[in-house]
């Protein structure tokens, strides 16, 4: 090994940084683990896509970080996808020591990443794909709309074990605690 490379993997031990070694897994945990990542990506873009398409043209701020980030949005013109990224920091900290460490950030940091990159995306090239955006002009039918597709997106996150950041993480850590269950604790927390 070279010297540079030492250097490097002192400090990340020193880090308590996990290494992976492939050799140690079986096909089986493998393919588990590819499936999770899967899961996690195709539910932060699903999500994403919800939020984008229907949430986003009417200004239906759901609660939680990214209805914050809706907000500030109407107010500011920043990208949607950046806010959430940049508020989900603390909750990430906060998620690191009361969720499981390294295994539950690099779940929840791909989820974030995902949601945040395709949430601008999304906001940037539908309107210039689709000939009539946003898809409806009701506001009922387009809070429903969200409602179902954002929520197929969260139950693969949650699948995979993962949370989609924001406000979920202290929800999933007073479930964990047994302070509240955890539709309890999410419906407080996302009002």
């Amino acid at each position: 090994m070279t010297r540079a490379s030492l250097t490097v993997s002192k400090t990340l031990r020193r880090l308590h940084v996990p290494s992976i070694n492939l050799r140690q897994y079986s096909s089986v945990q493998v393919w588990g683990i590819v499936n999770r990542l899967f899961l996690i990506t195709l539910g932060s873009m699903i999500t994403a896509f919800g939020y984008t398409m229907f949430q986003t043209p009417f200004n239906l701020a759901a609660g939680g970080l990214s209805g914050l980030g809706i907000i500030i949005n109407h107010f500011t013109g920043w990208p949607v996808g950046t806010l959430f990224f940049v508020m989900n920091m603390p909750m990430m900290i906060l998620g690191y020591y009361g969720l499981g460490r390294w295994q539950f950030i690099w779940s929840t940091l791909l989820a974030v990443v995902v949601w945040s990159v395709t949430a601008d995306a999304f906001g940037l090239y539908l309107p210039m794909i689709l000939e009539t955006y946003p898809v409806t002009d009701d506001m009922l039918l387009s809070a429903i709309y969200a409602g179902l597709v954002v929520g197929i997106g969260m139950g693969l996150i949650y699948r995979a074990g993962a949370t989609s950041g924001g406000t979920t993480i202290p929800g999933r850590i007073c479930s964990k605690r047994r302070v509240f269950r955890s539709a309890r604790s999410f419906s407080m927390l996302k009002a």
